[in-house]
């Protein structure tokens, strides 16, 4: 085999093992999580929304508190009391472990 067709063998497989690593990188960036600095840890409110519902989504969304293209995995009703574990990074969206998802605190009225 010639030189060049080495180097060029090389060149391609060295382009792919960094856009590989590129692409575990990205897909390894997650929302970062923290707890809820108070007493056990978790907090509770109630659902307040202009609809009946609150969609439960499968990660936390924008910092808008409203984007969301994560999937809907499940929903809650006006006036439902939720305990909220976790806030993302954000401080837009809790997580709901009884539903085991995500909800915009847009909507969550603190007790």
């Amino acid at each position: 085999m010639k030189k060049e067709v080495k180097i060029a063998i090389i060149v391609v497989l060295v382009a792919l093992l960094v856009g590989a690593a590129a692409l575990y990188v990205k897909a390894a960036r997650r929302p970062i999580i923290s707890p809820l600095p108070e007493g056990n840890g978790s907090k509770t409110g109630t659902v307040e929304t202009e609809s009946t519902q609150l969609n439960v989504r499968a990660s936390a969304g924008e910092a808008d508190g409203l984007t969301n293209k994560s999937t809907a995995i499940d929903c809650l009703n006006k006036g439902d009391k939720v305990e909220i574990t976790e806030i993302s990074e954000n401080q837009k969206w809790g997580y709901v472990p009884a539903k085991g998802g995500w909800v915009s605190l847009n909507y969550i009225k603190f007790d």
